[in-house]
């Protein structure tokens, strides 16, 4: 990587980092959209959005332990746990252009969801629910770290408080993101390069959560996730087509 792809690889991630301290959720969502062209393979790109998100997730749950539900969290975890090794298979046997081309269709797929149906659609906040949304969660963490939108749903109808939201889904994406980075490890994808960038992307994690904890309460943050979305449909289509 050139001196300009780290300095954009930099900051993407201070980006990231501020959005999913603002709104909870969308650091890979965001990264993901330019990950893979920056750092030139697909699964070097997830394996860091990975490792990035469970830096995150320990930090802001530890943070906010105290309003942390795990009963909200058990079942989503054993459906992740059991799905997410399978969305890692499927990016092994699918070769990079494909996955980018399945990459960009998801993408664009979240982006219309978000902006025309996800404060139309919710969910009943059951066990059941909660092991279907974990199990999908789980898939897409594995084959393109991005498996929050799912459990988002969910845990939104199950919390009572907007503060065990927060905490609930910081530490779901913690236990998620760590397991995700052991099954990684024992499929050979946490190469040094990985190692490498994930230690650059640290400075950049709290750079943006600095950031992201001082202007909490001062950024619209429906704005901030729209922006996101129209940012997530135009790479989705540069990917697709």
């Amino acid at each position: 990587m050139t001196m300009e792809t780290l300095l954009l690889f930099f900051l993407f991630c201070v980006g990231g980092s501020v959005i999913q301290s603002v709104t909870g959720f969308g650091f890979s969502i965001f990264c993901m959209t330019v990950f893979p062209f920056l750092i030139g393979n697909y699964h070097a790109a997830t394996a860091i959005s990975g490792m990035c998100g469970a830096t995150m997730g320990i930090c802001i749950a530890w943070r906010h332990r105290r309003d942390i539900n795990v009963r909200l969290v058990v079942p989503l975890s054993v459906s992740y746990f059991i799905a997410f090794p399978l969305g890692v298979k499927l990016t092994l046997i699918l070769d990079e252009d494909m996955l980018l081309r399945v990459l960009g269709g998801i993408l664009i797929c979240l982006s219309l969801y978000f902006f025309f149906l996800s404060d139309r659609i919710s969910l009943r906040p059951t066990i059941v629910g909660g092991l279907c949304c974990g199990f999908l969660g789980g898939l897409f963490s594995g084959f393109c770290s991005i498996g929050g939108p799912p459990v988002v749903l969910y845990l939104l109808a199950a919390a009572k408080t907007k503060e065990e939201y927060r905490a609930s889904i910081q530490f779901y994406f913690s236990v998620g993101n760590s397991y995700g980075v052991l099954v990684r490890a024992f499929n050979g994808l946490i190469t040094t390069q990985v190692l490498g960038l994930w230690i650059l992307a640290l400075f950049a994690l709290l750079i943006g959560g600095t950031i992201g904890g001082k202007i909490f309460n001062r950024v619209n943050a429906a704005v901030l996730r729209r922006m996101v979305y129209a940012i997530m449909a135009i790479s989705g289509c540069t990917m697709l087509f």
